[in-house]
């Protein structure tokens, strides 16, 4: 049974929760394999500084893990811009039906629209490898790496 104070805390986090919108993804899944093999991770760091990992395992195995972050928004929204103006450039071929690793960062804005920024794509579903040319791209894929942990 939760206790008074910790529902007490939701509530007053439900409306901020609520509002939350994603600026930084990283994702990646393992692939074409047997089911039993499979593993994807999704991990997220929203406006409020919550930071979530989403893992599943064999298809069915799931777990999700929460935690808040204090963040640099007014930089973090600033890098984002800059990384939105570099050039997607393809890299090397990717194997079809490998694993695949994809960084993007989402820049929102005042009238509600949000404008996805690819910062690097390996790609098993359609064999394609492409990186975002701007030092922004390159900055926010290692904080990302930094706050998301190491690659699974």
């Amino acid at each position: 049974m939760r206790s008074l104070a910790f529902t007490a805390l939701l509530t007053a986090l439900a409306p901020a929760l609520a509002s939350a919108e994603v600026l930084l993804e990283r994702f990646n899944a393992s692939g074409e394999m047997l089911p039993e093999m499979s593993s994807s991770t999704v991990c997220t760091i929203t406006d409020t500084g919550q930071l979530e990992t989403d893992y599943t395992a064999g298809g069915n195995l799931r777990s999700h893990r929460v935690q808040q972050l204090q963040l640099s928004l007014t930089a973090l929204r600033t890098t984002i811009a800059e990384a939105q103006k570099g050039e997607l450039a393809s890299v090397d071929p990717f194997p079809v039906d490998g694993p695949t690793l994809r960084y993007r960062a989402l820049r929102h804005f005042a009238d509600g629209r949000e404008v996805e920024v690819i910062l690097w794509e390996e790609n098993g579903g359609s064999g394609r490898k492409q990186m975002n040319t701007s030092p922004a791209a390159t900055r926010l894929r290692r904080f990302i790496d930094m706050n998301c942990g190491p690659q699974n």
